[in-house]
This record gives C-alpha cells, sequence and structure tokens, in this order.
C-alpha cells in the first residue's frame, strides 16, 4: 500500500525518469556523434570508422609515437595509438572491452605512456560512467554542431553540413625534419615541463601500476602482450627519466616473460621529424619493417 501511495503521488515525476533513461539509451544506441561526419571526432572515433571489421586480432597501442612511427595500412596490425595516449587508458580500454576479441596486444611504451599528469581527451568512451547521459557526456562536440548551425542560420546557408572528412578523420603524420635550433627549444621546453621536479613515486605511479594490470588481464584472458620500446632521436642522448623507468619496467616485463624490443636508440637523426616522431618517409617505414619482422619472429 506504502510503494503504490508512493507511485500515485510521484507518478509524474517517476514517469519523467523513466522516459528520460529511455531517450538516454535509445540515444546511445544511435550515437550519432560518432556515426555521422557532422561531429567533430576523437582518435578512437577515427579507428572505429577506418576498422569496423572484427575481430581486431592484433592491435599496437600507444601515443602519437606509434600514430607517426606506424601508419595506418603500412604494417600488419592496426594502429590504435592516440595522442597521449597513457597505459592507463590501454589498462581502461581492456577493461571495458573496447578492443574488440583481441588476440595479441603490442605496447608502445616510452616516457610519454608512463607520464601520469599528461592531458587528455575527456571524450573518449572509456571515461564515460555508466550514469552518465550521452548528451551531457558528448556536451562538446554537440556544443559545437549548434554553434555551427546556429551561425549557419543566421548566414542564410544551409544547415546540417558534414565536416571536411580529410580533417575530422585525420590522423597525425610528421613530415620534414625539425632544424637545431627547432629541436633545442624542444629540449628546453621538455626539461622545463618534465625535468627534475618529476618523480617516478609522484608523477609515474598510476601507469606503472596500471602496466601491472594490463599484464594481469593479458594473462587472465590468454592475450599475447608484446612490449616495445619507440624510438628517440639521438639529437638528444639522455632522455628525460628513461633510464629510471627502464629500471623499473624491464624487471617486471622479464619475469612475466613478456617479449621486448627496444628501438629508443635504433635510428639515426635523419629518421625524425622532431625529439619522439618518426617522419612519415623516413623513419616510419624503417620502424614498421623492423617492428614486424620482430613480432613474426616472435609469436
Amino acid at each position: 500500500m506504502t510503494r503504490l501511495r508512493f507511485w500515485q503521488r510521484n507518478r509524474f515525476v517517476l514517469s519523467l525518469l523513466v522516459l528520460e533513461v529511455l531517450a538516454d539509451t535509445a540515444l546511445a544506441a544511435w550515437d550519432p556523434v560518432n556515426k555521422y561526419p557532422q561531429f567533430d571526432k576523437t582518435d578512437y572515433a577515427k579507428i572505429l570508422h577506418f576498422h569496423p571489421e572484427r575481430p581486431w586480432k592484433e592491435v599496437f597501442f600507444g601515443n602519437s609515437a606509434v600514430i607517426a612511427g606506424y601508419p595506418e595500412q603500412s604494417g600488419d596490425r592496426l594502429n590504435l595509438g592516440i595522442p597521449y595516449g597513457e597505459v592507463t587508458d590501454l589498462d581502461a580500454l581492456l577493461r571495458k572491452k573496447l578492443i574488440p576479441t583481441p588476440q595479441r596486444i603490442v605496447l608502445g611504451l616510452n616516457v610519454f605512456t608512463l607520464m601520469d599528469p599528461l592531458p587528455s581527451n575527456p571524450g573518449y568512451l572509456w571515461f564515460k560512467k555508466p550514469y552518465e547521459p550521452y548528451v551531457y557526456f558528448y556536451r562538446s562536440q554537440l556544443k559545437d554542431y549548434l554553434l555551427q548551425n546556429g551561425k549557419a542560420l543566421l548566414r542564410g546557408d544551409s544547415l546540417n553540413k558534414p565536416l571536411d572528412k580529410n580533417v575530422i578523420y585525420w590522423r597525425e603524420r610528421y613530415v620534414g625534419a625539425l632544424t637545431d635550433a627547432q629541436l633545442d627549444e624542444k629540449r628546453t621546453e621538455y626539461a622545463r615541463k618534465y625535468g627534475a621536479s618529476m618523480t617516478l613515486a609522484h608523477d609515474f605511479q598510476d601507469n606503472l601500476d596500471a602496466l601491472q594490470r594490463v599484464i594481469a588481464t593479458c594473462e587472465e584472458q590468454g592475450l599475447n602482450l608484446k612490449v616495445v620500446w619507440t624510438p628517440w632521436n639521438p639529437y638528444d642522448p639522455s632522455p628525460l627519466h628513461l633510464a629510471e623507468l627502464q629500471s623499473a619496467v624491464n624487471p617486471l616485463l622479464h619475469a612475466h616473460h613478456i617479449d621486448v624490443l627496444d628501438l629508443t636508440n635504433a635510428y639515426p637523426r635523419e629518421d625524425f621529424h622532431d625529439l619522439g616522431h618518426l617522419e612519415v618517409n623516413r623513419g616510419a617505414p624503417k620502424f614498421t619493417k623492423d617492428v614486424d619482422t620482430w613480432l613474426h619472429q616472435h609469436k
């Protein structure tokens, strides 16, 4: 009787809540933000666009060093690199089963994939909380869409125009090489932002913990995990924190019998665009060939 009375008193509000949940479920199933070219795309959405096939048997995860060094359609596995990608992102992707039925995970590591304070894109699907409404989660893209159409309406232009696909589906490439002066600026910038003030315990621990969870998940699910330390320009012979990180990470990988390919010092300066990104026409083909050859030898 008490429940019936509660329903009678609050049925309007409860009905609205039910309708809101149903509408949000339908909107999420439709997923216009990720399906249609009227909306800007995260790199994960771009990967879904380029790779509708299932399953994704082999993926190469990392940050922009992987995007730059292992171009789409060049290698033998799917490039799952994302800008500022960290091990915590891979951990979330695996936990939320957002990598469709993988068999092998190749993890590209460098200082920045293990660095906690770097920014990330809040629009990545693995950041969406179960209770978070679709409209709220994608509020940035929806706001841009409404502003774009509002301005078009005021100008008398046609509405709902798609964005340039060459822009919204663009995956970063690095053409040409920076000069000595530009590389020196990069080194100075990195030293200022990521230098002596950073420590493993304070600025890398979340990703080091995530690496242990990734290893555990791969072991539990029977996934073949390989690790590649991505290249660094020899113009900067002592990358910040790298030696300390490798001393912490490599024993963990070896203890779990995970094959490791260290390409940190594998390529000459002319193969690089800047300090950590290979040039698309010189360094990237070499890196792709070396990674694929090694993976074929280490099944």
